[in-house]
């Protein structure tokens, strides 16, 4: 498989396996801002109205713990 670069700006997130916690993001994966790799965890909500939407944690390397989950490989 060939290597990916990130470029400054840009990011991608995968279908996370949740497993039995239900807590787990849906979603994981890094982003590169200001030559900063920082990782990116979502999660699929319901507002109020109904309406379908995503909640967001940016967290810095240093403070990802990864939690015994292999890390998104692009």
């Amino acid at each position: 498989m060939a290597s990916f670069e990130m470029k400054d700006m840009t990011g991608a997130l995968f279908k996370n396996d949740k497993g039995e916690n239900q807590n787990r993001p849906d979603l994981k994966g890094k982003i590169m801002v200001d030559g900063k790799l920082l990782y990116l965890s979502a999660w699929k909500k319901k507002s109020a109205a109904g309406d379908a939407y995503y909640s967001i944690s940016v967290q810095k390397p240093q403070a990802h713990t990864g939690d015994n989950e292999p890390e998104p490989n692009f």
